[in-house]
C-alpha cells in the first residue's frame, strides 16, 4: 500500500511527517513525499531515500507562491501519485494544498499531522475534509475527528538520553 504523504515550507511541518514515514516503512507500506523546492526540505527527504515529488517555489511571493500550489494539481505526475495512493498525509503547509485538492478530487481519504499548537489557515480551511487530525498539542479541537497524539518524532531523536541531547545542542 502506498501513501502520499505532503508537507514542507520549515521542519516544523516536514520533520514530523518524516518521523511517520519512517514508521510507515517498518510496516511496510510505501511513501511518496511531496514537499517543497527549498535546500532544508531537500536535505531532509534526501536522508530518508524516498521517492518525492518537489512543488512549488521558494515562498517569497504570495502571488506566485499560490500559483505554483495550484498548478502541479494539473501535473499528471501528482494526480498519478495520488491516485495510485490509498491515501494523503499532510502536515498542513503550502506544499499541501495541491496533494489535498488532489484527494478530495479523487475521493482518496486525507489525514493531517497538526504539529502546531495554533492551527494555521490550511488546517483551519480544510478542517471539515480531514478524515482524522493528529494533533500535538491539547486546547484547539478542530472537530470531532481530532486526536492528540503529540508530534511525531525521528527514532534517532527518541533514542538520545538527556545527557547526549544536551550535550548535542551545546547544554551545559
Amino acid at each position: 500500500m502506498r501513501i502520499v504523504v505532503a508537507g514542507g515550507g520549515s521542519g516544523g511541518h516536514l520533520i514530523p511527517l518524516l518521523a511517520v514515514v519512517e514508521r510507515l516503512r517498518k510496516r511496510g507500506l510505501d511513501a511518496v513525499v511531496v514537499c517543497g523546492r527549498r535546500e532544508a526540505e531537500t536535505r531532509a527527504v534526501r536522508l530518508f531515500e524516498a521517492e518525492t515529488l518537489h512543488i512549488g517555489g521558494d515562498g517569497r511571493s504570495r502571488i506566485k507562491r499560490l500559483m505554483q500550489m495550484v498548478f502541479p494539481l494539473l501535473e499528471m505526475r501528482l494526480l498519478r501519485c495520488v491516485s495510485e495512493s490509498a491515501a494523503v498525509l499532510t502536515s498542513g503547509s503550502y506544499a499541501s494544498v495541491a496533494p489535498t485538492l488532489a484527494a478530495l478530487l479523487m475521493g482518496r481519504p486525507v489525514f493531517l499531522v497538526e504539529p502546531n499548537a495554533v492551527p494555521g489557515r490550511f488546517t483551519r480551511f480544510f478542517a471539515p475534509v480531514f478524515k482524522v487530525v493528529f494533533r500535538g498539542w491539547s486546547g484547539t479541537s478542530l472537530g470531532r475527528r481530532d486526536v492528540v497524539t503529540g508530534v511525531p518524532l525521528r527514532r534517532q531523536m527518541v533514542r538520545l538520553g538527556r545527557v547526549e541531547a544536551r550535550r548535542r545542542l551545546g547544554i551545559p
